[in-house]
């Protein structure tokens, strides 16, 4: 976290909040609320993005099985790579 804020980002240590950015745990989730940021337990997203990209999430973080997702990456197809918007 030193890093996001020596290179600009504003962190509160009294509150344990930023505005700028949002740690996620793997296990623990957000360590602070957001309400620019929602997440799935596997993606993130912005709350303003784009409807395809909101869905594409859901699609792999809610209904995309384990097995899906190494059946398609053993194709060539990482679905965790970033949802970029110049495609959605």
């Amino acid at each position: 976290m030193q890093k996001l804020i020596d290179r600009g980002l504003d962190f509160d240590f009294q509150l344990n909040y930023s505005n700028d950015f949002v740690a996620i745990s793997r296990y623990g989730g957000s360590l602070w609320e957001a309400n620019w940021i929602n997440y799935n337990g596997t993606i993130a997203w912005h709350s303003n993005c784009k409807s395809k990209q909101i869905e594409r999430a859901v699609e792999i973080g809610e209904l995309m099985t384990m097995e899906k997702d190494q059946e398609l990456l053993h194709q060539g197809v990482n679905v965790f790579a970033t949802i970029k918007s110049s495609i959605n």
